[in-house]
């Protein structure tokens, strides 16, 4: 047994985190105590602090019991413990049942799917961040997106949403709510988190399944209801408390994973830079938020027999307590730990979701998909990070620790955020195509970056005939009379171009040198280029000139000469 001096941070103290995990002492536990003697309200367990180490408890449940204790660090009475079990709080065989019901809920196919409406939820956020200018990321991305997200998949009725997401934000802080909230008779010890919200949500859920079982849908609660392993559905006790987990854990680890992984490209802008210049890095760095954040800081196990762990003696009945957010900083694992690094190897792998072990979180599949989906959408809005002045309103990881505790304050954090698209003061796209132009002004419109574009030089001779104007000011373009109608259908009124009132000429076709005679289109091509329309001719002089009127008003803008036109819908 460690005889070390006790730290002078108490590690089970969700004070201890309000300023983020307090690495310097863990750091100083894998050294000198890896297994440490600790008390938690006068009473004794193991935390386990290295990474090889809680590999071990994982992935040896006949040793480690998840059931025997439960995996909460706060002891529990029988009736406590019968009255709050669910799928995290079993054993086998109990857990490889409840475990086989709920995987065809997060299949690859599954998760695939839900992918689109995720994509759907981050960009309204995103969209709707953007416009705000100082962002509070956590009550405009990181709290909402993933609630809204599953309550979207188990299918919850539109009308009931904003519900739902109540109760899951009381779950997370249960302080202030009534005991007798939403008819709830059962007594607060009874219920996970101490919370009426648990009690809502049972009901809730039980209802839900009621309904499903004779109008399924395509949602994430019929396939529970479904869902059979050897003949056997998941019994109404089991459903309600999945339900319940599902809610909670699908909601308040992912946003603690985002706020955090967004604080941690804010700290680190050439992460970001990198990020964006390096879209193959995307699950690399969705790797890298959840190590970095461990956003769930800890669970308990119990011994069930003497054993002994790193040369620690444990004795049958002890409570062992392994802690991520310092198996995720392990020296001996990930060189230079503490450093935010979206290229690190993912080898060996972040533990945050159980190494592994049969308890390995169900819905990974789920909260890996939610943050990739925010990093790529966010690759193309940086604007939300650059305005992200207030990063953290709280910081919540620590609701794993202790529940029946009121959550911190988490750091405020006050920033300009010199992302790639910072210095950028004009677009000024020289693309040929009009679908390309168009996708351009709308992505500059969605960003608030102002955009001039050029049209058409082709079939022109008279550079001095250009001109600067809004698209629906100009005249004899033939680019820019499609431009003004394709803007127009997309709520587009004002956009400034570079343009030319030459009226256009009409190539030369000569029997010798022309299109009809010499077309290089493939052989056998039924309808060349010269039959579907005339190829526009060009001269060099022209289009340069174009480009250095574009390249002016770039310069301008910079130096705060030209005026900008309102590209709003």
């Amino acid at each position: 047994m460690s005889t070390a001096t006790e730290p002078d941070v108490d590690i089970t103290d969700p004070a201890a985190y309000a300023d983020g995990i307090p690495h310097a002492v863990f750091a100083r536990m894998r050294r000198d105590e890896p297994v440490a003697r600790r008390l938690y309200e006068g009473r004794p367990f193991w935390a386990v602090t290295r990474y090889a180490d809680l590999v071990t408890v994982t992935r040896d449940p006949r040793t480690y019991s998840s059931a025997k204790g439960m995996t909460n660090l706060p002891d529990l009475s029988e009736e406590q413990m019968r009255a709050r079990r669910s799928i995290i709080d079993t054993d086998a065989p109990d857990h490889v049942r409840l475990r086989k019901l709920g995987i065809p809920a997060f299949t690859t196919h599954k998760v695939k799917g839900y992918g689109e409406v995720t994509r759907e939820i981050t960009r309204e956020l995103l969209r709707s961040a953007a416009e705000q200018g100082d962002v509070d990321v956590v009550q405009a991305i990181s709290a909402p997106l993933p609630i809204r997200v599953i309550v979207n998949i188990l299918g919850v009725p539109a009308e009931d949403t904003d519900q739902l997401v109540r109760w899951s934000d009381e779950l997370i802080d249960p302080s202030g709510v009534p005991a007798d909230a939403y008819g709830n008779t059962t007594p607060l010890e009874l219920l996970p988190f101490s919370s009426p919200a648990s009690h809502a949500l049972f009901e809730y859920g039980r209802s839900m399944r009621i309904e499903r079982q004779t109008h399924p849908r395509d949602d994430l609660v019929t396939t529970l209801v479904e869902a059979r392993y050897e003949g056997e559905a998941l019994s109404d006790y089991d459903f309600t408390n999945m339900f319940h987990v599902l809610v909670f854990a699908g909601n308040e680890t992912t946003r603690t994973a985002i706020s955090n992984g967004i604080k941690a490209f804010v700290d680190n802008p050439d992460q970001l830079d990198l990020l964006y210049a390096r879209p193959d890095l995307v699950d690399n760095a969705v790797e890298e938020i959840i190590r970095h954040a461990s956003p769930v800081l800890h669970m308990r196990r119990t011994a069930t027999c003497d054993t002994e762990l790193a040369g620690v003696p444990i004795s049958d009945g002890d409570k062992v307590v392994i802690f991520y957010c310092s198996a995720n900083f392990d020296e001996a694992e990930f060189p230079d730990p503490l450093r935010f690094d979206i290229t690190r190897d993912i080898k060996p792998p972040q533990v945050s979701f159980g190494a592994k072990g049969p308890h390995h979180c169900l819905g990974a599949p789920l909260a890996r998909m939610e943050i990739r989906v925010l990093l790529e959408e966010i690759r193309m809005r940086l604007e939300v990070l650059r305005n992200a002045h207030r990063v953290f309103d709280r910081i919540g990881a620590h609701r794993s620790i202790t529940p029946s505790k009121t959550r911190r304050a988490g750091p405020v954090m006050k920033t300009e955020f010199p992302g790639p698209f910072q210095s950028i003061s004009s677009v000024p796209p020289a693309i040929d195509t009009v679908t390309g132009k168009i996708d351009l002004v709308l992505q500059c419109r969605d960003r608030h970056i102002p955009i001039i574009c050029s049209m058409g030089a082709g079939n022109k001779l008279d550079p001095t005939q250009f001109e600067v104007a809004d698209i629906y000011e100009t005249s004899m373009c033939p680019l820019a009379k499609v431009m003004r109608r394709e803007l127009k259908k997309r709520g587009i009124t004002s956009l400034k171009v570079v343009y030319s009132k030459e009226p256009p000429i009409s190539p030369l076709d000569d029997e010798k040198t022309g299109c009809r005679a010499g077309c290089v289109c493939p052989p056998g091509t039924q309808r060349t280029c010269a039959v579907r329309r005339q190829v526009p001719g060009s001269i060099a002089f022209v289009p340069s000139v174009a480009g250095l009127i574009l390249a002016g008003e770039v310069i301008r803008a910079i130096a705060g000469t030209a005026e900008e036109p309102d590209q709003s819908e």
